[in-house]
């Protein structure tokens, strides 16, 4: 659940920055900036438990090696449309980049504040990132069945 809030979050914060202007695509768009979130949700969750919870730091980079080697392909499409659609509406590549990166850090900064906030409670939803990560299951799901209809617009986009 608190991945989906980061992803919201993220989603958000794209709208915000390309909202007003309309790409070709605008769904391809919208829905690349939606899945875009929710990788980095993920990732950023990952990379946070390995650094708190130490005496399972290898099992997260485990699973945050195959998550990213699992999703490989669909970054690259993702971020061919966010440059392509963000070109379309004007914005450089640099702008595109830089806030991808600002998205990146927000979701990283989320994880890293809920840690501070209740570490006991965040030490036990890392496990449960482990467990998940190993069974395909919850965040870890093809991303077809977590978001089928931003995937059908992904698929779409030409």
């Amino acid at each position: 659940m608190a991945t989906l809030r980061i992803t919201f979050a993220v989603l958000s914060a794209l709208a915000c920055v390309f909202g007003t202007a309309h790409s070709q695509d605008r769904a391809a768009h919208n829905a690349a900036g939606f899945i875009y979130g929710h990788l980095n949700g993920v990732t950023a969750t990952l990379a946070e438990c390995g650094d708190f919870d130490k005496q399972n730091a290898i099992a997260y980079v485990n699973a945050l090696d195959q998550y990213l080697e699992e999703v490989q392909p669909l970054a690259e499409r993702l971020h061919a449309i966010l440059y392509t659609e963000g070109a379309r509406l004007g914005y450089s590549r640099e702008y595109i980049g830089d806030v991808l990166m600002r998205i990146k850090k927000a979701a990283a900064q989320h994880w890293e504040q809920q840690r501070e906030n209740d570490p006991a409670s965040f030490v036990i939803l890392c496990r449960a990132q482990i467990y998940a990560s190993s069974r395909h299951i919850l965040a870890y799901r093809p991303i077809r069945e977590i978001l089928p209809e931003q995937m059908r617009a992904i698929d779409a986009w030409k």
